[in-house]
């Protein structure tokens, strides 16, 4: 999710980095793209605790563009990168 440009999330996500709980050091750049998204005190208590953020709370903190209802999650990804497609042609060279 951190390497994602743009992440549409479902509300009742679980989303959180569980290395801590496991006795691991934080992976996939982790703990260099979290302080960046978050702010270092944010990304400090989600990786040191093992918190689970809901999709509305990535929003809030800025892990995500948008939080969707679970029924419309897969219309919500179609409707965006359509809209993606139809424009990259326009912009790409």
């Amino acid at each position: 999710m951190l390497a994602c440009d743009m992440a549409i999330v479902s509300e009742d996500a679980r989303i959180g980095d569980q290395h801590a709980n496991y006795g691991l050091m934080p992976g996939g750049g982790s703990t260099q793209r979290l302080p960046r998204r978050i702010g270092l005190q944010r990304a400090m208590e989600l990786l040191t605790t093992g918190r689970w953020l809901s999709g509305s709370e990535a929003v809030q903190w800025g892990l995500a563009l948008r939080a969707v209802h679970p029924d419309v999650l897969n219309n919500e990804v179609d409707a965006c990168w359509r809209a993606f497609v139809t424009r990259v042609e326009l912009v790409s060279a």
